[in-house]
């Protein structure tokens, strides 16, 4: 059975095979149950939506892969083309669907996006499997896209891997080095701002680091906020023996506590109260958490990490 396309004479770009899954969802959907996109991405399993109009507008490269995607991974492959587009969505589409005008192509992906990727199951942390924090791990391009789809299925507003030159430029301004595989999940993809899902779904407390717009000191003005956390114990009785006999003046007990801290290495945000050593400068560091002197493993590497808050399965080498 071929499908009634909405545009006269098909699809003419990727941005018009998603408005046409729209509007078969929206002829489709069950209105009376509340129910407002209908399984829009069967569309492209359909006849109309399928190798001979989809084909036409892909590029020779994009052919291949698209031969091998059902219905719902057709769907995700188009939603990841147009997850940066900023362009308006046609106002009818956005109507037929409640949706806010002027809403862009981007808005209207990340509201779609969970409705076709499947769900990753949260991993309670407390439970976890201990890993052996030595295990080689790797973040090849696979693994990374998989980091990718959850944040996007999550609604964190995502922008395009840092260049080379703003790495450099980054190190250079806030005076450290990001360690390999950190720089690696930032050169992939450069998460922004919070995430807009419902609470407990990656972390809660805070954003992402917006390292292209970072102040000359924001490295250093995160780890004030550690120490502010850390300071606030010791004046209420908190004292860690390493730092020697504690003053007896407050302010002096905080005046130690910081000169020793000082030796540490430098704290690279992750997300939220999250941080990475940047020593050594080897793939491999581990992801703190410090909430006050309430300080712990929250990853044994970066991959860890992702398996603590995202579900994701950590890479290990054979």
């Amino acid at each position: 059975m071929t499908y009634w396309l909405a545009s006269q004479d098909g699809p003419t770009s990727v941005q018009d095979l998603l408005i046409e899954a729209l509007e078969y969802g929206y002829r489709v959907g069950d209105w009376h149950r509340g129910i407002r996109h209908g399984d829009w991405w069967a569309w492209f399993g359909t006849n109309a939506g399928t190798d001979q109009v989809s084909l036409r507008i892909l590029s020779e490269s994009d052919r291949e892969r698209w031969l091998h995607f059902d219905a719902k991974g057709r769907a995700q492959f188009i939603l990841r083309m147009l997850r940066d587009c900023l362009d308006p969505m046609p106002d009818f589409v956005l109507d037929h669907h409640y949706l806010e005008q002027g809403m862009t192509y981007r808005s209207v992906t990340y509201l779609l996006a969970r409705e076709v990727f499947d769900a990753v199951p949260r991993t309670n942390f407390n439970s976890m499997e201990i890993v052996d924090e030595s295990a080689e791990t790797m973040m090849d391009d696979a693994y990374l896209d998989t980091v990718v789809d959850y944040l996007f299925m999550r609604g964190v507003e995502l922008g395009p891997g840092l260049k080379d030159n703003e790495v450099d430029a980054i190190e250079c301004r806030c005076a450290f080095r990001f360690p390999p595989d950190l720089r690696a999940f930032l050169q992939r993809v450069h998460p922004l701002g919070r995430e807009t899902s419902p609470p407990n779904t990656i972390v809660v407390g805070g954003p992402f680091p917006d390292w292209r717009n970072a102040p000359d000191d924001y490295i250093q003005l995160r780890f004030e906020g550690v120490l502010h956390g850390i300071t606030f114990d010791i004046e209420h009785g908190f004292w860690n023996p390493a730092w020697g006999t504690r003053p007896p003046d407050i302010a002096d007990a905080c005046d130690v506590a910081r000169q020793e801290l000082a030796k540490a290495p430098t704290l690279i945000p992750v997300y939220a109260h999250r941080f990475m050593p940047n020593e050594p400068l080897d793939a491999g560091n581990p992801v703190f958490s410090f909430h006050q002197t309430d300080i712990i493993y929250y990853g044994f590497n970066l991959p860890h990490y992702f398996t603590a808050v995202c579900g994701i399965t950590e890479p290990v080498r054979d």
